[in-house]
């Protein structure tokens, strides 16, 4: 398979990097500047050209313009995508403190990022007859559950999961499956050192969806790393 991972620099996108990779999967690591992703360029010295390093910034449509016509000349295709860039900056701001410069980064990474890179990568992955869409979501994004104070990244999880339901709704005849993933909580510089997982569950279960080794048994769009459906 041709997997193309965003945010693949460091957490959970840099572990599912190594995972695919180990499994000999073609992975196209995007990361927003490639100079600075020293873990990254380490596991593709280790992997060799199993790993190619892409330059792409999801809050720049240019950027995202850009690196999908580098894939298209290199691999002519793409099977995985996995939407994993995200930010989370201001989620302990109530309202009276909040700043909306923060919201509004945070919406241009978490929700905009994801409909700029699927605007671009969907013409690839329809040339794949075993395409793939996997946005990075959270339960923080469950209307249901309001209790969170993190204001911005909730909202943009939700939204995220609209847009990723929508985009469902419309590829569905094209033989693209596509999926909003909540990974649970996990140890990465988002989730901090409390959380009760190491990035490596989550990215084999990932993996394990992606690989069709691991199938939901519900038509839901919106899932946990091991498939069980969530609300939303």
């Amino acid at each position: 398979m041709k997997v193309l991972i965003t945010g693949a620099s460091r957490g959970i996108g840099l572990e599912m990097v190594k995972k695919f990779a180990e499994q000999g999967h073609d992975v196209i690591a995007a990361v927003r500047n490639p100079a600075t992703a020293n873990k990254l360029a380490g596991l593709k010295t280790a992997h060799g050209n199993k790993i190619t390093i892409l330059e792409l910034d999801a809050a720049d449509e240019s950027s995202v313009r850009a690196a999908a016509g580098q894939v298209k000349a290199s691999f002519g295709h793409v099977d995985i995508l996995i939407n994993n860039a995200a930010i989370a900056i201001g989620r302990k701001d109530g309202i009276e403190s909040a700043e909306l410069e923060d919201y509004e980064a945070t919406f241009q990474t978490n929700v905009f990022g994801p409909v700029r890179v699927c605007k671009h990568f969907v013409p690839l992955l329809r040339e794949s007859d075993q395409a793939m869409i996997l946005n990075m979501s959270s339960a923080s994004g469950i209307i249901q559950d309001v209790r969170s104070p993190d204001y911005s990244y909730g909202m943009s999880k939700a939204a995220l999961n609209m847009f990723t339901g929508k985009l469902r709704h419309e590829l569905a005849d094209s033989g693209i499956t596509v999926y909003a993933i909540h990974p649970g909580w996990v140890r990465t510089d988002q989730g901090g050192p409390e959380a009760p997982l190491d990035v490596s569950e989550p990215a084999q279960q990932i993996y394990e969806l992606a690989s069709a080794l691991r199938k939901p048994d519900h038509n839901g769009f919106f899932i946990h790393a091991d498939g069980s459906s969530l609300p939303f």
